[in-house]
């Protein structure tokens, strides 16, 4: 997981506290998961490009950290919205993203005979 290597760090190499470490491994990871549901919704990675830039602008842009009730509230909206994107989504009753059109005579297991 790319969040965990990019974390991890700061509490192994430069002293941050743990359970910031913690927290900060969790928001990146529930933030991805958002934004894999997000790319698997909608087949393209620009909606998220515009999300992590707004996301980053304003974690920049604030005068510090955020309440915990807001910071806990935003990670369960990301768990939330992901979990309603794969599911609303990734039914076989739901057309497949557009970026994804397989050759329904293409069958990969015949490739090796």
């Amino acid at each position: 997981m790319g969040w965990c290597s990019k974390s991890s760090p700061r509490y192994l190499f430069f002293d941050a506290p743990l359970d910031d470490t913690l927290w900060q491994m969790r928001s990146a990871a529930l933030f991805g998961f958002a934004c894999a549901g997000l790319r698997f919704a909608t087949g393209s990675v620009w909606p998220m490009v515009v999300v992590h830039g707004l996301d980053d602008f304003f974690q920049i842009r604030s005068p510090g950290a955020a309440p915990d009730w807001l910071q806990v509230s935003v990670y369960v909206f990301h768990a939330t919205f992901g979990v309603w994107l794969l599911r609303r989504y990734g039914t076989r009753d739901a057309p497949l993203a557009r970026s994804i059109r397989a050759d329904p005579d293409e069958r990969p297991e015949q490739a090796l005979d």
